[in-house]
């Protein structure tokens, strides 16, 4: 069983707003659904959606509840003040141990990926001289903090092999001092160093610089990927789906509209480079996929078994 969403932050949030509303309706006895989003953005998505369903007369309806962040949006749900949200492997965890949730609905980025996707390390092909082995002094665009291929994949990679030096589990310093300047949406934090926002570039009216959410341009796998397409950034650390999603006139934005994949490469952990479809033999890690989440008390096998029953 997998379901194609897709996902950026915003865009397969509402997806799997399309699949989870289908299957509440048997499952979870809503009358409504009050999904969680965390930025402006994803609201103005959300209400669109739900005007969509209104108009259609599909039950049940959508309502949308905004949060500071994925983590709010876990409280809002186990406060009875939301019922669903999409989010990352690490916060499902999270979500899941101290909270009681449990996925109901998983995302899938293609079939070969199946339960997991991977996160990959990404640079221009026109420099060449960047492997794996000297990342340090580069500029350098992540997802957000404290997410899976933007953060830990990469972060714990470098680590672990010795290439970055940590003094008293100071993480934030130790990548501060690894990369001269990032974007690191989310790190605009009290005691963190401020090169880690440098690059962060904030919505179109030049606020929200470095937040952890959409109002931040470079935020996510589609963000850090902007990020190094605009030349502010020499590698991005993102899913191994961003690359070939935003490039080859897959996305119509402005900023990804002329983008050719061919440009792009992948670093390996052997020290060699790889085309971005190359990503099952050269990634960082692999790495549980997002899901949808909702309080315990749902009927999880009914919800799965009507997901499964629509394949």
């Amino acid at each position: 069983m997998g379901f194609n969403m897709g996902r950026t932050v915003q865009g397969s949030a509402l997806w799997a707003v399309c699949i989870a509303v289908g299957i509440f309706n048997l499952a979870y006895g809503l009358k409504e659904i009050r999904w969680c989003v965390t930025s402006n953005l994803e609201m103005n998505k959300c209400n669109h959606m739900k005007g969509a369903f209104e108009s259609a007369e599909i039950h049940p309806s959508i309502s949308c509840v905004i949060a500071a962040s994925a983590l709010d949006c876990v409280k809002k749900i186990v406060n009875k003040e939301a019922d669903a949200v999409s989010m990352d492997g690490v916060t499902l965890y999270q979500a899941a141990k101290e909270h009681k949730l449990k996925p109901v609905v998983g995302e899938t980025y293609d079939q070969e990926a199946g339960t997991h996707y991977y996160a990959v390390a990404v640079v221009r092909k026109s420099d060449t001289s960047i492997t794996i082995n000297n990342l340090k002094t580069l500029k350098s665009c992540h997802t957000g903090y404290n997410t899976t291929a933007g953060w830990n994949a990469p972060v714990g990679y470098l680590i672990n092999t010795g290439k970055m030096s940590v003094m008293g589990c100071n993480i934030p310093q130790a990548v501060s001092e690894f990369f001269t300047q990032s974007c690191i949406p989310g790190a605009q934090q009290i005691n963190f160093p401020s090169s880690l926002c440098q690059l962060c570039v904030g919505d179109e009216k030049g606020e929200n610089k470095c937040a952890d959410n959409a109002n931040e341009r470079y935020f996510g796998d589609n963000g850090a990927f902007r990020c190094l397409a605009e030349q502010r950034g020499d590698i991005a650390f993102v899913k191994h789906s961003t690359v070939p999603e935003n490039t080859d006139g897959k996305n119509p934005m402005a900023w990804a509209k002329i983008l050719n994949s061919s440009n792009y490469q992948l670093l390996c952990r052997d020290g060699s480079r790889a085309g971005v479809t190359d990503w099952k033999a050269c990634h960082l890690a692999r790495v549980p996929v997002h899901a949808v989440v909702v309080r315990s008390d749902t009927d999880g096998t009914s919800v799965f078994n009507a997901l499964d029953a629509a394949q």
